[in-house]
């Protein structure tokens, strides 16, 4: 499984905690090191779940901020994707230094990402994640932040690949759906409950052969029920969005419709043509048929698998049938006028 503990960078947001005394451990610990801004109580287990004060299930609220939509695979059936993130939750463990070197003007302080790894940390999985990627210079980039209310910050930019349920039945007039959910793997929905934001920024957006839409996930599937045999049905919350690519027809309208439309129109235009002008006949209809037969064996080669024919694989062979009718047609009328002949011949013998 993925988890948070396989890209450390995030981004961690505490919000309104809870100002209390500092432990008499801590206490002495600020009067030894007064320009320590936190403490952690010698209790402290990054390894166990942080308890709210009142009981309630502990919130982790992501927010993303998705820049672009880099790849579409229609192949792999995968998206790749560009996006700032964020995870925030309360860690009411920490003790604060209010006498260091905070102030009213100073209210966060930048630490390392180093110092991430004295915390605890959401045991965050991205379901059907197929690739994870934190872009690096000549450090890691992202940020780790605290200030007076326990609340913790780290932010980054990432790129996500997810396997996507493509259902490519109406290909090229399809519009896919490809949902991103975020959630615990561990802690079921009565000890941690997911919240977020999700903005597009559009502007940033490279062209693809997709329009792309973002909605945020329906409220009904923000609770998931995980069941293995007989066992009691586990509850987890997750939180994502709904990644909605409505493909571009434009491209497939010039270079598949329209030509095998024409070759079609063609086909009827062949009816003009004088019925004992075999050779002529004959050789436009099997001609139009044999790059009909062509052009479907190439696009059928490129376009992404389905569950049934593809609405362009419908269009091509209605194409097909229309200039096989044609063929069809001119064979029954040389038919026609064979037998006629031979009747004309019989009946001059008989006279």
């Amino acid at each position: 499984m993925n988890t948070l503990q396989s890209w450390v960078p995030l981004v961690i947001i505490f919000v309104n905690g809870s100002r209390s005394e500092p432990s008499e451990f801590c206490s002495k610990y600020f009067l030894e090191n007064p320009l320590q801004h936190y403490c952690l109580p010698p209790t402290y287990s990054k390894d166990v779940l942080p308890k709210m004060e009142n009981g309630s299930a502990l919130n982790i609220s992501i927010d993303f901020i998705l820049t672009q939509v880099i790849h579409v695979d229609d192949i792999k059936l995968t998206v790749r994707l560009a996006m700032y993130m964020e995870l925030s939750w309360i860690e009411p463990r920490i003790q604060i230094n209010h006498k260091g070197i905070f102030n009213h003007t100073d209210q966060v302080i930048l630490l390392s990402l180093r110092q991430l790894e004295q915390f605890w940390i959401p045991d965050l999985e991205i379901i059907e994640l197929e690739g994870f990627r934190s872009p690096n210079t000549i450090m890691r980039i992202g940020s780790f932040e605290m200030d007076l209310d326990k609340l913790l910050r780290i932010a980054l930019p990432v790129e996500i690949t997810v396997r996507c349920p493509f259902n490519y039945d109406e290909f090229p007039m399809d519009e896919q759906t490809c949902p991103l959910r975020f959630g615990s793997f561990g802690y079921q929905s009565d000890l941690v409950i997911f919240s977020g934001t999700i903005k597009y920024a559009n502007e940033k957006q490279r062209f693809l052969k997709y329009h792309v839409k973002v909605k945020d996930m329906p409220q009904s599937e923000k609770q998931y029920l995980y069941q293995v045999g007989e066992q009691s049905p586990e509850s987890y919350s997750t939180y994502g969005f709904d990644l909605v690519l409505i493909r571009d027809q434009q491209a497939h309208l010039m270079r598949t419709y329209l030509p095998t439309g024409v070759l079609v129109v063609t086909s009827w235009i062949s009816f003009l043509v004088d019925p004992a002008v075999v050779p002529g006949r004959m050789a436009i209809l099997v001609t139009l048929l044999l790059v009909l037969i062509n052009v479907s064996n190439s696009i059928s080669t490129s376009i992404p698998l389905a569950k049934s024919l593809t609405a362009v694989e419908i269009w091509l062979l209605s194409c097909l049938g229309f200039v096989f009718a044609a063929l069809m047609e001119y064979a029954y009328l040389l038919y026609y006028l064979m037998d006629a002949r031979h009747s004309l011949n019989a009946f001059q013998r008989r006279n």
